[in-house]
């Protein structure tokens, strides 16, 4: 019962915060979504004409997303002299806005109240699990809502609402040849939309534990570190290359496949949960420091 208010502390005191974000996000979606059409456009000038014509060549919601934020296959070698280095933007710019919604959440709650609420339930434990589980929920709903933004948006434009794949257009976009596979859409559905948030709301539980160590800005420049690394490492270790879709298993050129990356995402928020309920049980509150 205790839990449950301080919950309903949270969800009240984040609300506000939260409807600011979505309608960011939605800014965001539909910029991603413009940024598409006119890059698909560009790719396919000789065979559309017009932007109208897009629709012509009948792709897909999974040709979306993994064009905007699939992410790039990682380096084998250093480009020549003159090449442009391969940057994935928008896919970083879309994580990193979304972990930086709740990067503040805990220094605002104990600035709102939360330390009333602490004294009043008598359990520090309780009020963490309540901010961890506030984070992971508001941070699953922002990537639910770009998705479903991005769905619709795809679906009123007249493409498919599916995930068959564009061989041209992934060639263009990755620069190697699309594998002829045979794809489950459960597992592209999986791999494309339900990973991608999952490792999203583990950085940002991670993040969330980092904000007991060191100053809010410091952890995310951690966060941001961290997706960085796994745009140049293609290791399992840079649990953010689980996040991006041209890698995974279901597409066939690297093996990140969606199973293993679910059990890492567990692990590590498990862990991450874990180690903040033991620094909050040995951290003075007024001072930030450990008792």
């Amino acid at each position: 019962m205790r839990f449950i208010k301080s919950l309903r502390f949270d969800i009240r005191l984040g609300k506000r915060q939260s409807l600011k974000n979505m309608s960011l996000l939605l800014l965001l979606s539909g910029f991603l979504f413009i940024h598409f059409i006119f890059s698909v456009f560009h790719i396919f000038y000789f065979e559309v004409h017009t932007l109208s014509g897009v629709e012509q060549l009948h792709l897909s919601y999974g040709d979306l997303l993994l064009y905007e934020l699939g992410g790039i296959l990682p380096m084998l070698q250093m480009p020549e002299s003159g090449d442009t280095i391969p940057f994935p933007t928008l896919w970083l710019l879309f994580h990193i806005f979304i972990s930086y919604t709740s990067l503040h959440f805990l220094q605002h709650d104990l600035s709102s109240g939360g330390i009333q609420v602490i004294v009043r339930e008598k359990s520090k434990t309780l009020w963490l699990l309540s901010k961890y589980l506030w984070t992971g929920l508001s941070t699953a709903l922002l990537y639910a809502t770009a998705c479903l933004t991005l769905f619709l948006l795809t679906r009123l434009t007249g493409n498919e609402g599916g995930f068959s794949l564009n061989g041209d257009l992934f060639a263009a976009s990755a620069a190697e040849a699309l594998p002829q596979l045979a794809r489950s859409e459960t597992n592209l559905f999986l791999s494309v939309v339900v990973l991608p948030c999952l490792v999203g709301v583990t950085i940002s539980l991670a993040q969330m534990l980092l904000t007991l160590f060191m100053k809010p800005v410091i952890a995310f420049l951690a966060t941001c570190s961290y997706y960085i690394a796994g745009i140049y490492y293609a290791n399992p270790v840079m649990l953010s290359n689980y996040a991006m879709p041209v890698r995974s298993a279901e597409i066939g050129i690297y093996n990140f496949d969606w199973g293993t990356g679910m059990i890492l995402c567990a692990v590590l928020s498990i862990a991450a949960v874990i180690a903040g309920v033991y620094r909050i049980n040995h951290m003075d509150l007024a001072t930030g420091r450990e008792r």
